[in-house]
């Protein structure tokens, strides 16, 4: 008997503490990070991994018979979107497809500007290199500013220095916004004696382009190359100057990737594709983190689980 006792009395302890770690763990799923786009559903997403999601999880089953997904599935135009390398390739990626979710990216890649800056050599760097993705270019570019910085000798000199780039990754870490702010930074001490860089803190285009994030352009030595020996010649380009006007433009180039840029070029020359993407039914399930998960799972054969009307 008292060993029956001891075996009632493990099974029950195993069970709850199965029972709490259960619990534990769907409420990790459910802790929101500010300002990010499906927070809660990310933990879960991550934990299944992109590898091994299937159609038959019950998270991503659920969402394939959700009013979200049958919204789009039943849409003829996206159906036939769906049999798209172009479109599929570009919907995989998650920073893109959740960039149409807070922007209207259609809009985007259907001006003529943006066409036409696709096709520029020095934009295809500029995203392979990243330096779009920190900086305020809008803001860094005004009244040739960052042009003038980029011609300047001291900073020539120090860009493509590897404890400058490191100083330039961890000033944007922090955020550093002014000379003040990336005094504080570890290894200030040490190139605040080299004389260039005395030089580049008595320059007014360089202070005032802290803010803006002008370190993120010299973090990595393919940003910090690039920055020197190109970004001039696209920020002299008249349809980049345009395209920075365009509502939206900052998200599409930040979620770009080089290898996405194929895709990207593919829909922009596509009505049909665009129509899609600037559908209220796409928007709504882009902003769904397992709409990325159907697509790792084969979204053609999401969509034949629901019947065209």
């Amino acid at each position: 008997m008292a060993n029956k006792k001891w075996i009632v009395t493990g099974v029950v302890v195993v069970a709850a503490v199965i029972a709490f770690i259960a619990i534990r763990g769907s409420n990790l799923g459910q802790q929101d990070t500010p300002g990010t786009i499906g927070a809660a559903n990310r933990y879960q997403s991550e934990q299944i991994g992109s590898g091994d999601v299937s159609l038959d999880n019950a998270q991503v089953a659920a969402f394939i018979q959700s009013d979200v997904f049958r919204k789009l599935a039943t849409d003829e135009a996206f159906r036939d979107a769906a049999k798209s390398e172009s479109f599929n390739r570009f919907i995989d990626s998650d920073a893109l497809r959740q960039a149409c979710a807070r922007v209207d990216v259609a809009s985007v890649l259907s001006d003529a500007g943006f066409r036409d800056l696709l096709k520029s050599e020095a934009f295809t760097q500029a995203i392979e290199s990243g330096v779009l993705r920190d900086a305020n270019m809008g803001r860094l570019t005004e009244a040739g500013r960052l042009d003038a910085l980029l011609k300047s000798d001291a900073l020539r000199e120090l860009a493509l220095r590897a404890d400058f780039q490191r100083f330039a990754d961890l000033a944007t870490r922090q955020e550093a916004a002014s000379i003040t702010d990336l005094s504080r930074i570890e290894g200030a001490d040490a190139l605040m004696r080299v004389e260039a860089f005395k030089d580049l803190e008595n320059n007014k285009d360089f202070q005032e382009s802290l803010k803006d994030g002008v370190m993120s352009l010299f973090r990595t030595p393919e940003s910090a190359h690039f920055s020197i020996e190109g970004l001039h010649s696209l920020i002299n380009l008249k349809s980049f100057t345009d395209a920075m006007r365009l509502d939206g433009f900052n998200s599409v180039v930040q979620a770009m990737r080089v290898d996405d840029l194929g895709a990207v070029r593919d829909l922009a020359e596509s009505k049909e594709m665009l129509s899609v993407l600037g559908s209220v039914a796409f928007r709504e399930a882009a902003a769904r983190d397992e709409m990325g998960m159907v697509v790792d799972a084969g979204l053609r054969d999401a969509l034949a689980r629901v019947p065209a009307e």
